[in-house]
């Protein structure tokens, strides 16, 4: 009994270790903002999440296999799974990923051999609905202790009726006092260290976006468009597609202050930013406004396969006829509009810095202003 309860604890607090250890590593992948890892994140952390339920698997398989005396005859692996799946449901939130688990949950129980009675099938569908809640509801769920521990008494207690039935199962004494115990010790610690790196998350992002934007607007602020534009410019260096720089002016900015107030004049900014925002959510490229400083935006866009002038003029005349659309009204009702001043560049093979479109497109803005603003500079010609 010394050697059953001492590889018991062993192989119990691996399994919590490595776990932690797992989560922390889907975490860190989450976590990096930049590159191909950026890009391919979700399936990075699926695949983490799926080796180590294979390795799960593979030592249930392994302590099944041979004599129970050596592997302490417990279910820590099985246990372990359970917990496991579980919240990884709820971390990954997809449907997709709920699907896959959901068929690697029928062929895990079909790997045993024992009958799959009624009472076993209902088992199994049990289990597969939970995951498809968590994977559908986690985002809503994970803070809520109650809920999420009361789904997983339901859920490992199905888990586990559904091995009940299997033949040779450990009769030892306080052998269900161990699964138990491991199996309280794993979804408690599990989950709440998942907890931990969720609301560690959340705080992180806050932070980086209040670092990041623009605090009156919303939008992305100076900082935030220097690292991004270096970032696309060295993946266009690289081999990555074309971008475009737009940067627009409010026309006559100081006149609107001064004849309407400040307070006023901040409306007029956060309408240019939202209807500016809105403008590039709705186009089917990759894009980004920031606040430049005072009234001076810039919409970049990415991912270009190629760079065509006739879409690009269409795409800034159309910018500027929302923005030319907008209405404010002053402190006595008093309704007026606003014009704006636009610069529009592409990215060159000659640029050799990720600066050198900013200070063409900023000299292009400058010199439809010089125009007598209210008109559009694309490449050094001014149209209106």
């Amino acid at each position: 009994m010394g050697w059953l309860l001492a590889t018991f604890w062993a192989s119990l607090e691996t399994n919590v270790v490595v776990f932690l250890g797992v989560l922390s590593l889907i975490y860190w992948v989450g976590d990096v903002k930049t590159g191909w890892m950026r890009k391919y994140h979700d399936y990075i952390q699926w695949g983490i999440s799926f080796a180590f339920m294979s390795y799960l698997f593979l030592m249930l398989k392994i302590d099944g296999k041979f004599h129970p005396q050596i592997w302490g005859q417990h279910w820590t692996f099985y246990n372990m799974l359970i917990v496991a799946t579980f919240i990884f449901c709820m971390l990954m939130i997809s449907r997709a990923y709920s699907a896959i688990i959901a068929l690697l949950t029928v062929a895990f129980f079909l790997t045993f051999p024992a009958t799959l009675s009624p009472r076993r099938t209902l088992a199994f569908a049990v289990v597969i609905i939970i995951q498809f809640v968590l994977a559908k509801y986690g985002r809503q769920i994970w803070s809520r202790r109650v809920c999420v521990y009361g789904l997983m008494i339901l859920y490992a207690g199905f888990g586990m009726y559904g091995l009940l039935n299997l033949e040779h199962l450990p009769t030892d004494q306080g052998f269900w006092l161990r699964q138990i115990t491991a199996l309280v010790f794993q979804a408690v610690v599990g989950y709440e260290y998942l907890r931990l790196l969720i609301r560690r998350r959340m705080a992180s992002d806050t932070f980086r976006r209040e670092a990041s934007n623009d605090r009156m607007t919303g939008v992305k602020n100076f900082g935030a468009f220097n690292t991004d534009i270096e970032e696309t410019y060295r993946r266009f260096k690289n081999g990555g597609r074309h971008y475009v720089l737009i940067e627009m002016d409010v026309d006559h900015f100081k006149g609107i202050n001064d004849a309407y107030g400040h307070l006023v004049g901040n409306q007029v900014l956060t309408g240019v930013a939202h209807t500016a925002a809105q403008f590039a959510a709705e186009l089917p490229r990759e894009c980004e406004v920031y606040r430049m400083g005072g009234e001076e935006f810039c919409i970049l866009i990415r991912d270009l396969e190629t760079y065509s002038e006739t879409s690009s003029r269409t795409i800034t005349q159309n910018l500027k006829a929302k923005l030319d659309a907008l209405r404010f009204k002053d402190d006595q009702d008093h309704e007026f509009g606003i014009t704006v001043s636009i610069g529009e560049e592409r990215v060159l093979k000659e640029d050799n810095n990720y600066l050198d479109i900013y200070n063409r497109v900023d000299h292009f803005l400058y010199a439809a202003k010089n125009s007598g603003r209210d008109q559009i500079n694309l490449h050094g010609i001014t149209i209106k």
